[in-house]
């Protein structure tokens, strides 16, 4: 009883904060290990120690939690590249900084990447969908670097959906073969692909 207790204590306790972070981890275990279609809310609220209720107050359904997982894991993805854009460097060598730092965050969201392909067949909120925030992202870098005379022009949301384009096509070759000699043979192929297209 007094386990009983403290567990009903410990999960009352849990912050909102908290229990996202239980709900997506649990989730992102789950999914991987046994694929989307196979896991239930109820699997995902007793991995992450918290009642199915309290799922369904954050998500309706197991779709949103994956849109969920996607949408923070593009944040982090665009937080990488303002980041390593925000130096003041030449262009050249921003867009290298940013194609090294792409590589980290993908080396250590592997997990939460594989979920990426998961996500392509669901509508992420107000009629986005994956990539969507990455992609605008990337037609701001550019804009930004037609602005100061860096790129040869061209619409920035083509660029943007040419350049996310190779930028998944690299991700998605490194996570078959994560080795250091292919990380490194992507990562110049990358920042070549990329250099050509902004015209540097």
């Amino acid at each position: 009883m007094n386990n009983i207790h403290l567990m009903q204590k410990t999960r009352r306790q849990r912050n909102p904060d908290a229990k996202l972070k239980a709900i997506h981890e649990s989730a992102i275990a789950l999914f991987s290990a046994k694929g989307f279609d196979q896991v239930t809310i109820s699997e995902i609220a007793k991995a992450a120690d918290i009642a199915v209720g309290t799922i369904y107050r954050f998500y309706p359904n197991k779709s949103a939690i994956l849109v969920a997982i996607s949408n923070i894991l593009e944040q982090e993805f665009i937080a990488v590249m303002r980041e390593a854009w925000r130096v003041n460097r030449p262009y050249p060598e921003r867009l290298k900084r940013m194609v090294s730092a792409l590589f980290v965050i993908i080396s250590d969201k592997r997990e939460e990447i594989s979920l990426l392909s998961l996500a392509q067949g669901h509508i992420i909120e107000k009629g986005t969908t994956p990539g969507s925030m990455i992609r605008k992202e990337i037609a701001a870098l550019y804009q930004n670097g037609i602005d100061h005379g860096g790129f040869t022009p061209h619409d920035t949301t083509h660029f943007a959906a040419i350049a996310h384009g190779m930028v998944e096509g690299a991700m998605r070759q490194w996570l078959q073969n994560p080795t250091v000699e292919n990380h490194r043979a992507l990562e110049a192929m990358l920042t070549e692909l990329l250099s050509r297209s902004a015209g540097i």
